[in-house]
């Protein structure tokens, strides 16, 4: 019993985050974009099978129990469902991390650690396995050889595209979600559940059952993300085969496979009869590449494009000689060329940092002519740094200044390439890590002001819905009744704010919410004079009570006390009068519409658009009951007065609001009327499209330009959040302003894909097609 009260109280103990786990995070964010995708979709899917696993396991366990034949036997699985339900969460993060720190291995070149299967089997070790150890691993190398048999070529494209966005040779082993991966991550944390083997044996079973059988739709869903960031698109089966081959010591111009971009760089670089340079012309040409990357010529000439071959031709002439560069090295200093002009014409970048880019362009012909894996390998350091770079900033504009902390920190980086790099092509590796290490600290900055942003948003939009709710609340109880002053002033004042408070805190199905309804209901009853003695009665009784309730409300909102106490005394007045058979003189007309002050604005794009008004309890109230309300409001309308359903009962028939107020009626014209803009309309089904963190360029009504990202969709307002790349809101609009925006040629969305590899598709593309 001890024992079992010491579990539990270890579960209450909250878990910081290990610094292994923000490690794995940092070093995640330094992979590129398509492998963060595939990171973020893996996880996704795995988590959804692994609840499947769980819920499975409950009754799985409990089956078992049921059909023990023994006390014992039903003790074993009883506890061992007690503790997996505990663990449960524990589990489901520690998974989910297993599966961070296997990406972030790709980004460090670490291999997985993996627990004692493979070791475990030598003929030495199987004497020292305890019997236990060995049937768990027995189970999860049977479980893992399955699904590497049954998935083999869908891991196998996985691993060979991995291979081209990283430094690292990827693997079945080392494939962050191979089967070996995922399940000694998942053996790593069944073995800290203090059950008997047999529950654990269970488990693995389920676990390969559940999770390992049905790992097809998440290799098929993870490669279709790399094939739409067009990472090796179509894959012969000579490529797959080859995939699975251990690399060579000397890597080619084609690398590890050779696909189709990959075999026109060869034909490109490689042209029929040529020959590449001598070990010596080339590394004379370095060494002329490297005083071109210093002199002034290179930053005058780099905003418009430089033309590598004329420097070094120029730089011969000065020297009174004649350039001797082979017929590849130009095909490799040309191809170059062409791509940092596509980087200066590129409209996704600002004019300042294309500018500073460009300079770049002589370190990448020096790292191009020294290492031949440049252009296969998607993975290489000065690839990454390029596209690390342009991908930060992607969403700097002029505006920010020179001395902006990016920009003075990609002019570090550049410097630092112009002045120290000769051939030692390491220092892109160490230059990436810095500039990773810094964007990483900018992101993490960053999240925290969006983040207030968003729940700032966030509160405005649940404001908007509950000042709308309650408005329509009270119109439909107060539309048509002739009420006292006092009680006039009190609904549409410190009840109303009782109400707005209410549902903001506890939403509409919450029972606090059918309280405040239900006290407003008896509030418009007690105003009204009983016509028998048993409504008299019930009056008197609902009195005491009514009034308990509506201070408690007050209460609730810190009301003045004074008010509330000369509130409650012309409130006694008009009790007392309708319970003498006297109304009051002064009582005002009946309300005849929502005032629109109290109606904001709304829209809602999620099932949650129905507002249903309670019908009062009309046995024992005499009073005609409010009609059954459903209001619906669509994104970009005015709250209109509810379109009103009537019910047959007994007495006089009460008119249809919106025919018994003309302000209700316009506004329910207003409320049919049709969007501004058609269902159809392309811009409006391009808006559609836009997903959350995509960025944009947005020109306001005085032409200014700004570029900011989409932070978020705020489903019950409709509208879309926009953040500069600090985190700070910039704009906001609903999709039809959007729409109105792309189609006044406004609003342009930017490619964040890989700049350099787009440029790259971009270039052998055009030079494949045959010239007129």
């Amino acid at each position: 019993m001890a024992d079992h009260a010491k579990k539990v109280a270890n579960v209450k103990v909250v878990h910081l985050e290990p610094e292994s786990a923000r490690l794995a995070k940092a070093r995640i964010a330094r992979l590129p974009a398509a492998v963060h995708a595939i990171h973020e979709k893996g996880k996704f899917l795995l988590a959804a099978r692994l609840k499947q696993f769980f819920d499975r396991a409950d009754d799985s366990l409990f089956e078992l129990a049921d059909k023990a034949t023994t006390n014992a036997e039903q003790n074993i699985y009883f506890d061992s469902m007690r503790e997996v339900r505990v663990q449960r969460r524990g589990i489901e993060r520690r998974f989910a991390i297993e599966i961070d720190a296997a990406f972030a291995n790709l980004a460090t070149g670490a291999m997985p650690e993996t627990p004692e299967v493979d070791e475990a089997f030598t003929a030495d070790a199987l004497s020292l396995v305890q019997n236990d150890d060995l049937e768990q691993m027995v189970a999860i190398e049977s479980s893992v050889s399955r699904a590497n048999s049954e998935y083999a070529e869908q891991v196998q494209q996985l691993s060979l595209r991995l291979d081209t966005l990283v430094s690292v040779k990827v693997f079945e082993k080392n494939n962050p979600l191979g089967p070996s991966v995922l399940a000694n991550g998942f053996m790593a944390q069944a073995k800290r559940l203090d059950i008997d083997l047999k529950a654990k044996l269970v488990l693995f079973k389920l676990f390969d059952k559940t999770v390992m059988h049905n790992l097809g739709g998440v290799y098929e869903a993870v490669n279709q993300i790399l094939i739409d960031h067009n990472i090796l698109p179509s894959l012969t089966t000579a490529a797959r085969r080859q995939a699975n081959t251990p690399a060579p010591a000397q890597t080619t111009p084609g690398g590890d496979a050779t696909p189709e971009l990959t075999q026109a760089l060869q034909g490109l670089l490689n042209p029929a009869g040529a020959r590449p340079a001598t070990e010596p012309q080339l590394n004379e040409l370095v060494s002329m590449l490297s005083m071109v990357q210093q002199a002034p010529a290179v930053s005058e000439r780099a905003q418009t494009g430089i033309s590598s071959l004329q420097l070094i031709e120029e730089l011969y002439k000065n020297k009174g000689g004649q350039a001797s560069i082979s017929a590849t090295e130009r095909e490799v200093m040309n191809l170059v060329d062409m791509l940092f002009k596509f980087i200066l014409a590129d409209r996704n970048l600002s004019q300042p940092m294309k500018e500073l880019l460009a300079l770049m362009q002589i370190p990448v012909i020096k790292v191009s002519l020294l290492d031949k894996s440049f252009f296969a390998k998607g993975g290489h350091s000065a690839r990454k740094l390029l596209n690390d770079m342009a991908t930060a900033a992607l969403g700097w504009q002029g505006t920010d200044g020179r001395r902006d902390a990016l920009y003075t920190k990609m002019q570090s980086i550049v410097d630092q390439l112009l002045t120290s790099f000769d051939s030692d092509v390491s220092i892109f590796n160490d230059l990436h890590a810095d500039f990773s290490s810094f964007v990483e600290k900018e992101r993490r900055r960053a999240e925290v002001i969006e983040k207030r942003t968003l729940d700032a948003e966030d509160g405005k939009a649940r404001a908007e819905v509950a000042r709308t709710v309650v408005s329509i609340e009270i119109e439909l109880r107060t539309v048509d009744e002739r009420l006292p002053q006092v009680v006039a002033e009190l609904i549409n004042g410190p009840w109303n704010n009782v109400m707005f408070v209410t549902y903001l805190k506890y939403g509409h199905k919450a029972h606090e919410w059918q309280s405040v309804l239900s006290t407003l209901d008896d509030l418009v009853w007690s105003t009204k004079i009983p016509r028998t003695n048993d409504a008299r009665k019930q009056l008197i009784r609902l009195i005491p009570e009514l009034l308990k309730r509506l201070r408690s409300g007050l209460d609730s909102i810190s009301f003045n006390p004074f008010q509330m106490s000369e509130l409650f005394k012309k409130l006694e007045d008009v009790h007392l009068g309708a319970i003498r058979g006297k109304a009051e003189e002064d009582a005002p007309k009946p309300r005849a519409a929502i005032d629109k002050r109290s109606a904001p604005k709304v829209s809602s794009a999620s099932n949650d658009n129905e507002v249903l008004a309670p019908i009062p309890d009309t046995a024992k109230r005499q009073s005609a009951p409010p009609p059954t309300v459903r209001a619906e409001v669509t994104p970009g309308e005015i709250p209109a007065a509810p379109t009103v359903k009537t019910q047959s009962v007994p007495g006089p028939q009460r008119q249809p609001v919106a025919k018994a107020n003309p302000a209700a009626a316009d506004a329910e014209k207003v409320r049919q009327s049709p969007p501004p803009i058609s269902a159809d309309n392309a811009d409006l089904q391009q808006v559609e499209t836009f997903g959350q963190g995509g960025w944009f360029e947005m020109v306001d009504e005085k032409g200014e330009s700004t570029r900011c990202r989409l932070a978020a969709i705020i489903k019950p307002t409709g509208k879309y959040i926009f953040v500069n790349r600090s985190g700070m809101k910039v704009a906001e609009h609903t999709k039809y302003e959007l729409a109105e925006l792309l189609g006044a040629k406004r609003l342009r969305a930017l490619d964040n894909t890989m700049l350099f590899d787009r440029a790259l598709e971009t270039v052998v593309s055009s030079l494949r097609k045959p010239q007129p």
